[in-house]
């Protein structure tokens, strides 16, 4: 009875309000009034039933000036799916892209794996591994057979300034057709002559593929360099921006290297300190002394290391491969009677290991059958397997 007396009360209430002075008389829908009403069934419905009801109170928000975007990292995650490849030796697998890094097991000779990425070089593979803490590791380049993979249009993995591996696309472009001449050098422009056959790549590695090459005795326009001046960036018509990376030991820059540009080894502009200091972002490089900061010194011939001299012949243009097989990435050309020195031999005489400074290590590959050996001694040669890996007591 209580709870029929407050409600009728309740009621009277809302009666006398809605007959109010100065209540419009025409009907309109108050959201107020509509609410009350709502709260009142449902709090008669409750009295009713004697079930109790209970409204949350509204927790306010005060919105000042928007959150900034989170701050996104790089995922070490392939930016394109694992090649795979198989062992042609055995080979220490390791937590980094160098010798005496940990050592994480191995991989035998015919197995397979899968090759996620390289590093700038070409010289390290990076791996599925699933033995290692992170899943991945590091294998040499040299003991993986792609297969009909090509090394230079893998993944790149580097290591960022926390020490993070980081994936990036690789540098691909290709050329259809010749290659457009090289442009007269204009007045004023830094110029260097060109000392012997050099590839020109897409950056600054033989890991990086190959556009062409420049014959000896061209002269072409330098515009950049990385801190070691190991490899130099030429102005050539077909490449990306009209720009190609040349080796340093292939070439002899005529003009001092003061105020040229600095590049990280992907090929992106960094300031002369990032050079200095290593830095960059996964691709700065140790401080380096520019031999032209002052006079220009006279190159100094390096020695000529020991081992047969032969020439190329009955061939036009002999291909140098970056293994003894066709199936490697070809680094280069010979012109025919062009010198070389054998500083290796496969094991079934169908391969010759030359000096070649545009080659990983400063060697290639040629078929023995275009070679003539004009000097030294073969069976002092050391002997390597039909994948470029050598054979133990050669």
């Amino acid at each position: 009875m209580s709870r029929l007396r407050v409600f009728s009360l309740f009621a009277a209430v809302l009666l006398l309000g809605a007959c109010s002075p100065g209540t419009p008389a025409t009907p309109t829908t108050d959201p107020n009034a509509l609410a009350t009403s709502v709260f009142a069934t449902a709090m008669a419905a409750s009295m009713a039933t004697g079930v109790a009801m209970h409204t949350a109170t509204p927790t306010v928000t005060l919105t000042s000036t928007p959150p900034p975007p989170p701050t996104l990292s790089p995922t070490p995650m392939p930016t394109t799916p694992p090649v795979d490849a198989v062992a042609s030796s055995n080979v220490t697998v390791r937590s980094q892209p160098r010798k005496g890094a940990d050592n994480l097991g191995g991989v035998f000779f015919n197995q397979g794996i899968k090759v996620l990425a390289r590093n700038d070089a070409g010289s390290w593979y990076y791996i599925v591994w699933s033995k290692s803490p992170t899943g991945t590791a590091w294998v040499l380049a040299k003991a993986i057979n792609l297969g009909s993979n090509d090394l230079t249009k893998l993944s790149i993995a580097i290591y960022d300034n926390s020490n993070n591996v980081v994936i990036l696309p690789p540098m691909i472009w290709t050329i259809t057709g010749t290659p457009l001449p090289l442009n007269t050098p204009a007045s004023g422009a830094r110029t260097a002559l060109v000392n012997a056959l050099a590839m020109v790549r897409v950056g600054p590695g033989p890991g990086y593929s190959s556009m062409g090459t420049i014959n000896p005795g061209a002269t072409v326009v330098v515009s950049g360099r990385v801190s070691d001046n190991s490899w130099f960036q030429i102005d050539y018509p077909s490449g990306p921006g009209g720009k190609g990376w040349v080796s340093g030991e292939l070439i002899h820059v005529n003009d001092p290297l003061g105020g040229l540009q600095f590049f990280n080894i992907l090929a992106t502009p960094i300031s002369d300190q990032e050079a200095k200091g290593g830095g960059g972002g996964g691709g700065g490089n140790a401080p380096t002394v520019d031999p032209n900061a002052t006079a220009a010194p006279t190159p100094t011939p390096q020695p000529t290391p020991a081992g047969p001299t032969g020439v190329v012949i009955d061939a036009s243009e002999l291909a140098v491969h970056d293994g003894p097989a066709s199936s490697f990435a070809t680094l280069g050309t010979l012109k025919a009677n062009a010198p070389v020195v054998v500083t290796g031999e496969t094991i079934n005489k169908l391969w010759y290991q030359i000096v070649y400074a545009a080659g990983t290590g400063g060697y290639g590959w040629v078929s023995t059958k275009y070679i003539r050996i004009t000097g030294g001694d073969l069976t002092k040669l050391h002997y390597f397997d039909t994948q470029g890996t050598p054979l133990p007591g050669s």
